[in-house]
């Protein structure tokens, strides 16, 4: 049978779309309950963890999402920009991360800030960096924390964004 739109809203209403990871983080634990708290406590909007590649800031992202998602009544999110080519693609990118179907005429980035635009969630939008080159990507970030306002975004990248209201993470060895 098919499934109503209000029953599928439900089904979403505290997602957990986090990727399983095998190993175990160690020795990060610090660094892990600042992240946390920065996002849980200081309600932080915008935090960007940023360090050289190989330093562990996805893991980091995600076993903070993790420890947090009981956190947010709408859960948490991971979403790869890796496969991204510009930033006319994030916004399918983040439908497709959160299960969402986008329809009809009207454009994905007003569907996916529709969705987003009451949800108290985390998202996680990795691999930020090479979309810096492209302004289309802060305008697009901007555009998304405007519009949903109780969204917090972990953003990880080797450099910061240069965002108002930006915090930034550094992750050393």
């Amino acid at each position: 049978h098919v499934q109503s739109q209000a029953a599928k809203e439900e089904q979403r209403a505290s997602l957990i779309a986090l990727p399983q990871t095998t190993n175990v983080l160690i020795g990060r634990e610090a660094e892990a309950n600042a992240l946390q708290q920065m996002l849980l406590e200081e309600r932080s909007r915008l935090v960007t963890l940023i360090g050289v590649g190989g330093m562990g800031k996805t893991r980091l992202a995600l076993q903070s999402a993790q420890a947090l998602a009981g956190h947010l009544p709408h859960g948490v999110a991971f979403v790869a920009l890796t496969p991204l080519q510009s930033a006319q693609h994030l916004s399918a990118a983040l439908a497709d991360a959160l299960g969402l179907t986008l329809q009809g005429s009207t454009a994905a980035d007003e569907q996916v800030f529709d969705w987003l635009a009451d949800r108290h969630m985390l998202l996680i939008l990795d691999n930020f960096e090479h979309l810096l080159t492209d302004n289309g990507a802060i305008v697009w970030l901007k555009d998304l924390l405007n519009r949903a306002p109780a969204l917090q975004l972990l953003v990880t990248s080797r450099e910061r964004l240069r965002i108002s209201g930006e915090r930034v993470f550094e992750l050393s060895g």
